[in-house]
């Protein structure tokens, strides 16, 4: 029954055209050939199929998007600083594409602090927000009157640039970050939903420079008026004198110059005091304590630093007696020549 059903197979095999093997029926052959006759000449493509894009989603932040096209301002420099510095990169990717992509549903900012809703995989959005350390009311005056002294720092941050390094250091860095938060599962310090809410934050204050100082506590329009002529500046200012009216023909005797000599006024002999003692004695003492191992080294070192102090006051008892502390060098050292020498100080 064995042989007859094998040597059927065989039968079938010559009859159908299909070349029989020599090691029989144990091995199946495959012919990987027979779809190359698609490419052949004469025969007709397949219509390539139809792809059918869903409609794009509408977005509220699509201006938001192409504003991101223009330089960035300084204000969002400092704010992708921030996500910067608290994100990783996978993090920023994904919150760059999210911004694009027009995931901000809601953007709401006011005094430092910025809520919005992200819609994200889940069917509920997300509840972001981000603060930072608003300003100080001495801290606004500060920026006030600093924009008022130096109307060219005002011109470049209503433009979006960067304003002076005193203004740029109170009005808004890094450091101002506080905190934030996200109702997503991701537990890292800045999720995508918060680089994405970065973005969106970056991108209006790019678009409205004024925006981002109402945001800080900054009123426009008593910046405004702090520039003008007629508003004085909180710092006193010092009239300069005015040259007296003249022909400018005038010539003047140097007696009638500089006065007369036998009333040049006289001051009285300056007392001496000894530099150790003057000064920050506590920094001093804590200098002392860095290069000293012990109490008593720190009092060597002390009674040192004093001779010195005093080798370069006076000179001898019976020469101060005599005729008062005299200087140490013979002549100032800013008026010796190159060849002058101290006798005490070679």
């Amino acid at each position: 029954m064995a042989g007859n059903s094998r040597q059927g197979r065989g039968n079938d095999r010559r009859r159908l055209g299909t070349p029989q093997p020599a090691w029989g029926d144990n091995v199946v052959s495959a012919d990987f050939t027979r779809g190359r006759d698609r490419d052949a000449p004469g025969r007709t493509p397949p219509a390539p199929r139809k792809v059918e894009h869903p409609p794009e989603k509408p977005s509220s932040t699509r201006t938001q998007g192409q504003r991101g096209a223009a330089p960035e301002s300084w204000a969002a420099g400092q704010i992708m600083r921030t996500a910067t510095a608290l994100a990783d990169a996978g993090r920023l990717s994904r919150g760059r594409t999210y911004f694009r992509g027009g995931n901000i549903l809601r953007l709401d900012h006011e005094l430092g602090t910025v809520n919005a809703l992200v819609s994200g995989t889940q069917l509920e959005p997300f509840d972001v927000q981000i603060r930072w350390r608003p300003l100080t009311r001495r801290q606004i005056d500060f920026v006030v009157d600093e924009c008022g002294d130096h109307p060219d720092s005002l011109r470049n941050l209503l433009a979006g640039r960067r304003p002076q390094s005193s203004i740029a250091s109170v009005l808004f860095s890094v450091e101002h970050y506080l905190d934030s938060s996200c109702s997503c599962p991701d537990h890292g310090v800045f999720c995508k939903h918060r680089v994405c809410v970065a973005y969106a934050l970056a991108a209006e204050f790019t678009g409205d420079p004024a925006a981002f100082l109402a945001w800080r506590g900054i009123d426009i329009d008593r910046l405004l008026e702090g520039t003008g002529p007629d508003v004085p500046s909180s710092r006193p200012v010092t009239a300069l004198p005015t040259d007296s009216p003249g022909d400018g023909d005038t010539t003047y005797t140097p007696a009638e110059f500089w006065g007369d000599p036998g009333t040049l006024p006289t001051w009285d002999a300056m007392e001496v005091e000894y530099g150790i003692e003057l000064g920050d004695t506590v920094a001093r003492d804590a200098a002392v304590r860095k290069f000293s191992w012990n109490n008593a080294d720190q009092l060597r070192v002390t009674d040192t630093l004093t001779r010195c102090f005093e080798a370069l006051t006076v000179l001898d008892d019976h020469t101060a007696a005599e005729s008062g502390p005299p200087p140490v060098f013979e002549r100032e050292p800013w008026l010796s020549g190159p060849d002058d020498s101290s006798s005490h100080h070679e």
